[in-house]
């Protein structure tokens, strides 16, 4: 599930005052998330949480792990 709003930096989305659109990983349309997506799965439009290149999931990226992008979702800041 991805949330977007107003794409400016300054703050977290969290702490955006504009109103929050939901776009599905699937289907890249607006109003539902990916599970609840009534089109079927399409692997293109996946983003890999690791490389950020579309087309597979981090589970079977063939990229070595980035850590890096780590964080803790209570405070955002990184764990290692």
């Amino acid at each position: 599930m991805l949330w977007r709003n107003c794409n400016q930096e300054g703050h977290k989305a969290s702490e955006c005052t504009n109103e929050r659109v939901m776009i599905c990983r699937n289907c890249e349309k607006e109003g539902h998330m990916s599970r609840e997506c009534p089109e079927p799965p399409n692997p293109a439009n996946m983003t890999c949480r690791n490389c950020e290149k579309k087309g597979h999931m981090s589970r079977v990226c063939p990229e070595p792990r980035d850590y890096s992008k780590v964080q803790c979702r209570n405070c955002d800041e990184c764990e290692f």
